[in-house]
């Protein structure tokens, strides 16, 4: 499989390098989909940090049993990603953008889109992500997190 293996669930979202501005936004993303042993589900998208329209840098998702009941689960895939302020566009470094537009692919083990959404979703972005506080800009930056609970049925 190409590319790093996803973050375990519980640890902090992807991060750009240190040289780059906190985030902004941190995009948390959940989808309930079944796939087959081998598969992965990723996060596609526009901004650099889900790859650019690139399925072989698309953000990897990690997957987990969630019981429905009974003794009946169902796999729910997850990742977060932290968008700086400038890296919520096209590679290309323009001027950041209110929206963000994402699909889910299905990633077979040699790491090639299987399933793809036919459409993309778009999500506004919330404005600022600065941390509230009355020391003349001293409030330390806090991050607006925006959680995305999707359905695909694939």
């Amino acid at each position: 499989m190409e590319g790093p293996p996803p973050p375990p669930l519980g640890d902090p979202p992807a991060r750009p390098p240190s040289s780059s501005p906190p985030p902004a936004s941190v995009l948390r993303f959940r989808v309930a989909y079944p796939t087959t042993w081998g598969q992965c589900l990723a996060v596609l998208g526009a901004p650099s940090l889900l790859g650019a329209w690139d399925p072989a840098r698309a953000a990897r998702m990690a997957c987990r049993h969630e019981p429905t009941g009974g003794s009946t689960s169902r796999l729910v895939w997850e990742t977060a990603v932290a968008l700086p302020g400038g890296d919520a566009t096209a590679a290309d470094g323009a001027a950041a953008a209110s929206v963000v537009e994402y699909k889910y692919v299905v990633l077979g083990e040699d790491g090639r889109v299987v399933e793809a959404e036919p459409e993309a979703r778009a999500v506004p972005l919330p404005p600022g992500g600065q941390g509230e506080g009355g020391g003349g800009g001293s409030a330390p930056h806090t991050p607006q997190v925006v959680i995305l609970a999707d359905a695909w049925a694939g």
